[in-house]
């Protein structure tokens, strides 16, 4: 074979060898289509755990806590945490003070200070320690998740515990995730504030208290407190005098307004008293009376007075006097031994006062005089007299039938 014919072999080997298509191996084929499908394969599951982690960090009670804190605490809106506490009504506020009240007492509590939270308790699983399902992971999340009981939280003003809250998992179909995560919500509130305020009032029994404009009835009244007036002793039986009763009235949050009117309807100070903490209020003297009757009984006290030193006799005084009363029967019984002797005699300083009506027959004031008696070639003789009489209608007219002397 010559070398043109090797020439035309060679190139008709090569011609073939054009023609005829490549082979990729199978091993390759087969390598390449199972790393395609199982990225394919990866990808959906990343996908889906993804948004299995993404709904199972979406429930997580950090987000509901947050928003119940902002919602009732941080932003508050007291009549709504009121509401949510199931606080503020009868049980919470006495009839002397109201919700605005008790809403004002809680901003002093809550104003210009620092509110914060915490969880006192996780969530601790309610239910018996589940076996792990590799087959159902997803499932074994879920029902591990839902099974965690309450969650409980502390907020404080400062440091002063003010509140509890709690988050409960809801009930509710439409608050179920989409792979059956029970929500977070809020179970309750507890707020922690107690009424501190309280007054205590010692008056007149027949006088009327108030506070904050409510009346005080009855059943405030301390029984043990039942003081009678010295003066009463010398009232006809059967009369009752000046009475001292005291009220408490407890449970307000605020300070409270009092206000005392007598059975006359006129209103009466109330003086507190810090070392016993309790104000007490007296009683009012009539001016009336005052006006219609100061001359007549410092006549006739002057009249017993001139009498008491030989300077007049009975009859001077008699018709300003109960002649069936005990005072009168002692009067014309009893020796004088106290007389001195004088040239004459003058009254100064002559008040009338205390003027207090019993009742429309009975009345008593306090009347006080210096008695001068001149004596020739003496020192006149001062005499100081400071009494408070009681008078009775008889026959249309006050006559005394009583009276006692003041040191």
């Amino acid at each position: 074979m010559n070398k043109a014919q090797r020439n035309v072999r060679a190139d008709r080997r090569a011609a073939a060898q054009k023609s005829r298509p490549a082979r990729f191996p199978i091993f390759w084929v087969l390598l390449l289509a199972f790393i395609i499908i199982s990225v394919i394969v990866i990808n959906n599951a990343l996908d889906k755990i993804t948004a299995f982690l993404e709904e199972y960090e979406s429930v997580q009670p950090k987000y509901v806590e947050a928003e119940v804190f902002d919602s009732y605490f941080k932003r508050i809106d007291y009549e709504k945490l009121l509401t949510a506490a199931d606080r503020g009504g009868n049980e919470d506020i006495t009839e002397f003070e109201d919700k605005e009240d008790l809403i004002n007492y809680l901003k002093g509590l809550y104003s210009d200070k620092e509110i914060t939270y915490y969880s006192i308790s996780t969530g601790t699983s309610n239910a018996q320690t589940a076996q792990l399902d590799l087959s159902d992971l997803a499932g074994y999340f879920v029902d591990q998740f839902n099974s965690k009981g309450d969650i409980k939280y502390i907020v404080k003003a400062d440091e002063d515990k003010i509140a509890e809250f709690t988050l409960v998992h809801s009930d509710s179909a439409a608050k179920i995730s989409k792979h059956g995560f029970k929500e977070y919500e809020l179970g309750s509130i507890e707020l922690f504030f107690f009424p501190h305020e309280s007054v205590t009032v010692k008056l007149p029994k027949t006088s009327t208290l108030t506070v904050n404009g409510v009346k005080v009835s009855d059943k405030y009244l301390i029984p043990e407190v039942n003081e009678e007036e010295e003066f009463n002793k010398h009232l006809p039986e059967g009369l009752e005098g000046v009475v001292y009763v005291a009220y408490t009235v407890d449970g307000l949050y605020l300070k409270p307004e009092i206000s005392v009117t007598d059975k006359d309807g006129r209103t009466v100070e109330a003086v507190y008293n810090a070392e016993d903490n309790y104000w007490s209020a007296g009683f009012l003297y009539d001016d009336a009376l005052a006006a219609q009757y100061s001359t007549y009984v410092i006549n006739a006290i002057q009249k017993y007075a001139a009498y008491m030193q030989m300077d007049g006799s009975r009859a001077d005084f008699i018709d300003y006097y109960d002649t069936d009363s005990d005072l009168w029967e002692n009067i014309i019984t009893t020796e004088n031994y106290f007389v001195w002797e004088h040239e004459g005699y003058t009254f100064k300083n002559q008040k009338a006062s205390e003027f207090y009506r019993y009742n429309d027959d009975v009345f008593s004031c306090r009347v006080s005089m210096t008695h001068v008696l001149h004596r020739y070639g003496w020192e006149d003789y001062v005499d100081y007299i400071d009494m408070t009489i009681f008078l009775r209608k008889v026959d249309g007219n006050y006559l005394i039938f009583d009276s006692f002397a003041h040191e």
